[in-house]
């Protein structure tokens, strides 16, 4: 299992770094059609251990390639879950993030650090008020 997220830190570096969006984009989407019965506290486990690979990679991992890693390895097992993007503006700086959510709970981050950002799909739905926030 270490080795696969190993080189699945790799795959997706290059990946996000060296290829067009469009040609990885559809990742990003909740294609997965089935779902195990796999208990949060499991999936807090894989998360874990990846996050663990992830902090000692030579690659630099980001909040977007650690997502990825983590929803293609949780794919694979049969086990959804949500990619979420988050945006924020502070002195006029913008920032973005994006984690995983798994039963509607945080997976792979902290509330504290999520609460910060505006995710895109509460964006989407009050499209008219975007700009109040920024």
């Amino acid at each position: 299992m270490v080795c696969r997220l190993w080189c699945s830190f790799i795959y997706w570096h290059l990946v996000i770094a060296y290829l067009p969006f469009r040609f990885w984009r559809h990742h990003l989407m909740d294609i997965s059609q089935q779902s195990t019965d796999t208990s949060l506290s499991e999936v807090r486990q894989l998360i874990k251990l990846s996050e663990s690979v992830g902090r000692n990679h030579f690659v630099k991992i980001n909040c977007l390639r650690r997502s990825m890693v983590q929803k293609s390895l949780l794919e694979r097992l049969g086990t959804k879950s949500h990619l979420v993007i988050g945006v924020k503006k502070n002195q006029e700086v913008f920032a973005a993030h994006c984690w995983l959510t798994y039963q509607n709970k945080i997976i792979n981050d902290s509330k504290d650090t999520t609460s910060e950002y505006i995710t895109l799909e509460k964006i989407n739905a009050n499209s008219s008020n975007i700009f109040k926030h920024f």
